[in-house]
């Protein structure tokens, strides 16, 4: 018991840490529009960051699942006030997710989150997983 949570946390750790220190790519997308907002972004390994808070035209959006993925590294989805979102985050071996401020780590694990959702905004489908490394989502 107390060895085999020994090694997982040596592998959380590593994994981790892997990621953080990865010197991959990096991709920063800013779209100003909602038609350049792309369904799918993909790297190999690195940092993917997807801010929509300068999309002009945030009513565009509602309706719409973009999707994020990546082996090892990093993905962060930074939202403009006025848009909700609904967010599924899979990081399939050691990493953490960071949706709206709530945190969970280990290894394959998966976060649900809908911030919003009551009809007063548009609403955005967001799927974010990787392999190894951190997902987070967040306002600005």
């Amino acid at each position: 018991g107390l060895i085999l949570a020994g090694l997982l946390a040596t592998v959380f750790l590593a994994g981790t840490t892997a990621a953080d220190e990865w010197d991959g790519t990096t991709v920063r997308e800013t779209p100003t529009t909602a038609a350049v907002v792309a369904n799918d972004y993909e790297i190999s390994g690195g940092e993917l960051v997807l801010d929509l808070t300068n999309v002009g035209d945030v009513a565009a959006l509602d309706g719409r699942a973009i999707s994020l993925h990546t082996n090892v590294g990093r993905i962060e989805v930074i939202l403009p006030d006025g848009l909700d979102a609904e967010v599924t985050a899979k990081v399939s071996g050691p990493g953490e997710i960071k949706l709206f401020g709530e945190e969970s780590g280990g290894i394959d694990i998966r976060m649900n989150r809908t911030e919003g959702g009551l009809g007063k905004n548009p609403l955005v489908h967001i799927h974010a997983e990787l392999n190894v490394g951190s997902i987070e989502v967040h306002y600005r």
